[in-house]
């Protein structure tokens, strides 16, 4: 039988902005019980996939060889993640979106965390995956190594500099010419390479700011949480109002914020009604 509780935990992860499914626990076909809104999209599903498995759920297209290798990676994961009752976090991988006539265009780096929910018996029953979008940080570690060799590169062509000046002392007036306008151009590269970070640093950081907006401003009722604790980041005044809570609660885990819930099923009594007949 549901109970409000439940009721308030289905509706966060339905609502959820991080594409989220569950899973069931039993081999080898890992059948779907639920996967939220935000996962829908970001699959294009067009059909109720509960009930299938999750090769229909992550494989939409079989001739696609990255998908089949990265099902392959998630498959030895979720096993982990059973087998050691842990939390496994699935390497970075990069996810194709369509537009709307249907053409896959550009892509996201996603990273998927599988949570393994342990039943009474104190084995595995579902496993909850949420695949986080960490698009952010790859692009910003790959534009942090890209630098570095740039930075490289120009420290090489001084050293080759200084060694022309140390080879001759004709050419020293020169070749002091050339150093100087080096340093001027490597000053200039620095300050133009300070001004763009400074300028994607300001975007992000507005970025951010929309999208808390967003969330706090919704009619809807959401939340935002970080960490496995699941720390309220973000609340907005409907799901305040929902869960019978005020502001206080931010910042704090879940455990600490609604203690009224604490040694509580509530997982398993959200997953329950969910469960394919």
């Amino acid at each position: 039988m549901s109970t409000p509780e439940s009721s308030i935990f289905e509706r966060i992860f339905k609502q959820s902005l991080a594409p989220s499914f569950i899973l069931s626990a039993a081999g080898p076909e890992y059948l779907v019980i639920a996967q939220n809104k935000a996962h829908e999209l970001s699959m294009n599903h067009n059909e109720n996939m509960q009930g299938k498995s999750a090769y229909d759920l992550l494989v939409p297209q079989p001739e696609d060889a990255e998908l089949q290798a990265s099902y392959e990676v998630f498959i030895v994961n979720i096993e982990q993640a059973i087998a050691e009752k842990t939390i496994v976090k699935l390497p970075a991988i990069k996810s194709l979106v369509k537009d709307p006539d249907g053409q896959m265009t550009h892509g996201i780096w996603r990273q998927l965390e599988v949570v393994p929910v342990i039943a009474e018996s104190g084995e595995v029953q579902y496993l909850i995956c949420t695949a986080n979008d960490v698009s952010r940080q790859i692009w910003l570690e790959a534009a942090r190594k890209t630098g570095f060799e740039k930075e490289a590169g120009l420290t090489e062509e001084l050293a080759a500099s200084n060694e022309e000046l140390s080879a001759t002392n004709e050419e020293l007036s020169a070749s002091n010419e050339e150093l100087r306008q080096s340093r001027e151009n490597l000053a200039e590269t620095n300050l133009k390479l300070e001004n763009r970070v400074e300028q994607r640093t300001h975007a992000l950081a507005e970025s951010e700011s929309r999208f808390r907006a967003m969330v706090e401003q919704s009619p809807v009722p959401m939340l935002v949480t970080i960490g496995e604790e699941m720390i309220f980041e973000i609340i907005n005044p409907p799901m305040l109002e929902l869960i019978g809570k005020d502001a206080s609660v931010i910042g704090k885990p879940w455990h600490e914020a609604m203690p009224e819930l604490e040694g509580q099923d509530i997982i398993r009594q959200l997953l329950e009604p969910m469960m394919p007949a």
